[in-house]
């Protein structure tokens, strides 16, 4: 892949391209690998995904927290709109991220507006249409 300047965008807290964003989370999908070099540990990708809160649910969707993860569980909100076992977070100017081992899955939002009232409902039919759209 040939590197090309990209606009910064901000997850308010962190800075960085999408394209950068995306190499992360395609690092987290990999077990800790990025082009086939170690970044992460495999077992601390594993602890990152698990559940941390115990019985505890995450709001009212009856997901669970890992560390830095919502966690997407066969209860959850999302319904139809993800795979237990995905997790999941977001940014302060609508920005998101989904990450489904299942599937080998990423999904990427980055509206960068804020505030967006209807960003829950978009996110929610961005996600609709990517599980609707895999064979």
């Amino acid at each position: 892949m040939r590197y090309r300047a990209q606009k910064p965008t901000s997850l308010a807290g962190l800075v960085s391209t999408v394209e950068d964003y995306a190499r992360l989370c395609q690092m987290l999908l990999n077990g800790g690998t990025f082009n086939n070099r170690r970044i992460l540990g495999r077992k601390t990708i594993e602890m990152m995904t698990r559940n941390q809160i115990g019985t505890a649910d995450v709001w009212d969707r009856q997901d669970k927290f890992g560390l830095g993860f919502e966690l997407i569980t066969a209860n959850s909100h999302y319904g139809d709109q993800a795979t237990p076992g995905a997790y999941t977070w977001g940014g302060m100017y609508c920005s998101e991220f989904t990450i489904d081992p299942k599937e080998e899955l990423i999904m990427l939002v980055f509206t960068n507006v804020q505030p967006y009232s209807y960003y829950s409902d978009f996110v929610r039919k961005f996600r609709m249409a990517v599980y609707q759209a895999l064979e």
